[in-house]
């Protein structure tokens, strides 16, 4: 077996405290998968946490973090590589922090999440008897996003060669954030996740950027002219990019729309707003033109959307068909029912139902996401879904208008801290007959799901892999009123 394996983070080991965040734990084997992309090991008692590992490997780490109930380290040694350890097919692996699971085969990868997702269920929820049904794997485990982010940086991560030859290098770069380390970004070559025409766009847009002479963005005296890249794809193969600029100029920035439209004719779409602020958020900019329309379209199912760089949307096309498809399948719907789409984004769940039921509302905190539902809704010629904006807490609480009426159905897709103890007592008072809760956080849906149990019994359990070689994994819950 030919295992490619690096000393990931040699920054953050010469970072470290004196005492025992200096401490080496030598010959420890790992055990067992953990929370958040890392694998733990047991010695002397003690649980230690490491990223980049495998079950079977046998490692000596460097300590970066302790805690009274464990520590987390990183591999400074490997002393024997596990069985189930194979080659990672990114060179970038164990630094971007994109990935944690490429070292480990896909089908490993779901086996994984498929036990995590009831042991989670079972700790925190208390779901002792229902049964986890097997885990949806993705059609596509590489290239299977259809947007992807990365940030212009005057503090290229060097690596330790590099610290160590003494030499002087180009600190510009294009990439992801170190994880931990939000002051550095590697500098991409290559990424497996986008089609790989994302890999040609972002070396060549890097190339012109430094050619230009323009300072990318610094993040301590926020300050500099490129500062984030966005690149969106639909199944189509056209392309959306919006760019974060720290000020304007015109010249620069004419130069690269002509660059983009003499040399990638797939992007139909191209954008820019300047950001000033000392966040990367972009729903509160303007969006100004540099080629076509600010947007694509993508469509799902049967259904047509509408793509702009602030629009919210599901970024595994494929898989989402799959997550909607289990929704469906667990509604059972007759065709009678009124049906509450909580948190409902740009409405691709609600539009996705409509056509099978009576009425459906959608419920959503975000404005920008609200118009894009309905905007949506028209494009598709459907009058039986309406959206209102508002706080999914503050509008159960204060029923009025078009929720005065009872809704058969609730769907439930809560960003990743979950459900309000307030929306569960809400959903608790309303008794509807059924609520199906999609969540991309199995332990907050789990907390969730335990106070909802006064009133509601889970009926089926399907965890949905959206994001493969992350240790991210998507559930859908069915449960219904007791008695």
């Amino acid at each position: 077996m030919n295992v490619k394996c690096t000393i990931a983070f040699p920054e953050i080991c010469r970072l470290e405290k004196v005492g025992d965040l200096k401490k080496i734990i030598k010959d420890l084997e790992i055990l067992d998968y953990a929370t958040e992309g890392k694998a733990m090991g047991k010695l002397d008692g003690k649980v230690y946490f490491s990223p980049n590992t495998v079950p079977g490997d046998i490692v000596d780490l460097r300590l970066v973090k302790k805690r009274s109930s464990f520590s987390e380290g990183r591999v400074i040694k490997y002393h024997r590589f596990s069985e189930k350890r194979i080659d990672p097919f990114c060179k970038h692996f164990e630094l971007c922090g994109g990935c944690q699971w490429q070292s480990v085969s896909y089908s490993e990868q779901l086996v994984f999440k498929e036990n995590q997702v009831g042991e989670t269920l079972r700790r925190i929820g208390g779901l002792e008897k229902v049964k986890v049904e097997p885990i949806v794997g993705s059609p596509l485990d590489k290239e299977y996003r259809n947007k992807m982010e990365f940030s212009f940086s005057n503090s290229r991560w060097l690596t330790q060669e590099e610290i160590e030859s003494g030499e002087r290098f180009d600190r510009n770069a294009l990439g992801f954030h170190i994880p931990g380390r939000y002051d550095k970004v590697l500098d991409l070559n290559e990424c497996h996740l986008q089609d790989l025409n994302s890999n040609r766009i972002r070396n060549r847009i890097r190339s012109f950027a430094r050619n230009s002479e323009l300072p990318f963005y610094d993040i301590h005296k926020h300050e500099g002219f490129w500062r984030i890249m966005m690149l969106r794809n639909n199944s189509q193969g056209e392309w959306l990019l919006h760019f974060q600029f720290g000020y304007q100029d015109e010249g620069t920035i004419s130069d690269l729309a002509e660059l983009i439209k003499t040399e990638f004719p797939e992007i139909t779409s191209a954008c820019y707003s300047i950001n000033q602020k000392k966040n990367d958020s972009i729903y509160d900019l303007e969006i100004k033109p540099l080629i076509g329309d600010p947007f694509i379209f993508e469509t799902l199912g049967t259904l047509k959307f509408k793509i702009g760089p602030k629009a919210f949307f599901q970024t595994n096309l494929e898989q989402t068909k799959n997550l909607y498809q289990k929704v469906l399948e667990y509604a059972q719907f007759k065709g009678d029912e009124l049906v509450w789409d909580l948190y409902s984004g740009v409405g691709s769940i609600s539009l996705s139902v409509a056509g099978l039921v009576r009425k459906v509302i959608g419920i959503e905190t975000v404005e920008m996401a609200v118009e894009n539902a309905r905007e949506n809704a028209e494009i598709n010629g459907i009058t039986n879904a309406e959206f209102i904006s508002g706080d999914v807490k503050d509008l159960l609480a204060n029923r009025e208008g078009i929720l005065e009426e009872n809704p058969s159905i609730v769907i439930l897709d809560p960003p990743r801290e979950g459900l309000h103890k307030d929306v569960c007592q809400a959903l608790i008072d309303l008794k509807v007959e059924k609520i199906i809760y999609v969540s991309c956080k199995v332990s907050t849906q789990a907390r969730d799901i335990k106070l909802l149990s006064e009133s509601y019994e889970v009926q089926r359990i399907q965890p949905v892999d959206m994001f493969p070689h992350t240790h991210h994994v998507e559930c859908v819950v069915s449960l219904e009123l007791k008695g």
